[in-house]
């Protein structure tokens, strides 16, 4: 699930994430302690799709996370076919 990080916990090197999608019980925004190991960090912006850049464009084989359509989950992929490519 996506979230915000409002801040980070140096000492313990932990991230406190603010759960923006799932409220509580009482309708509290939920909070969790968790490791780097559990974060990505995504970018605020993307340029447009049809503005190729280097931060839209993926080549072959490269590893990803896709925004499972219609939902806020994620899912590991590989690129199979890149803008330009022959095959695709």
């Amino acid at each position: 699930a996506m979230g915000i990080v409002p801040r980070f916990i140096e000492p313990k090197s932990k991230y406190v994430l603010r759960d923006e999608e799932i409220p509580g019980a009482h309708n509290e925004i939920k909070s969790h302690t968790i490791t780097s190991k559990y974060v990505v960090p995504m970018p605020i912006s993307l340029p447009a799709p049809s503005a190729q850049s280097s931060r839209n464009s993926f080549s072959r084989g490269a590893h990803v996370l896709a925004l499972y359509p219609g939902d806020s989950r994620f899912v590991k992929g590989v690129v199979s076919a890149a803008p330009g490519d022959s095959g695709g």
